[in-house]
């Protein structure tokens, strides 16, 4: 199992067309369901993530220094650059404040001075 999540069921969404060139006026998707915490299971390079979807801050945890982390990165969904950088060194909790970010799907990146990176996606409301 890559990971654990806390989640909590949502309402459905409904959508409602007045445009006559559709045959479906109304469709109603499944039931949404957001992940509210996210544990990674990979030995020395675990940690948690919550909440996600963030409003403000969001918290990494459980990081472990062994790991070599340094920095935590947040990038727009295209990965381009950088929008946020902080430093992790020798932390086994960091937050992060999004406030300045608008709503959207933003990749994290924990970076490692030796190991694999980690990615994850979260989404700002």
């Amino acid at each position: 199992m890559a990971g654990q999540h806390n989640r909590r069921q949502l309402d459905q969404c409904i959508l409602t067309s007045s445009l006559e060139c559709v045959d479906v006026r109304t469709v109603t998707s499944v039931p949404l369901d957001l992940s509210t915490a996210i544990s990674t299971s990979d030995s020395v390079a675990s940690f948690h993530y919550y909440p996600n979807p963030v409003q403000s801050t969001l918290t990494i945890d459980s990081l472990q220094p062994a790991a070599g982390w340094y920095a935590a990165e947040v990038a727009g969904i295209d990965g381009a650059r950088p929008l946020l950088t902080n430093p992790i060194t020798g932390l086994s909790r960091v937050t992060i404040d999004m406030t300045t970010l608008p709503k959207g799907i933003y990749f994290v990146v924990l970076l490692r001075t030796t190991g694999a990176n980690k990615y994850f996606k979260v989404l700002k409301l």
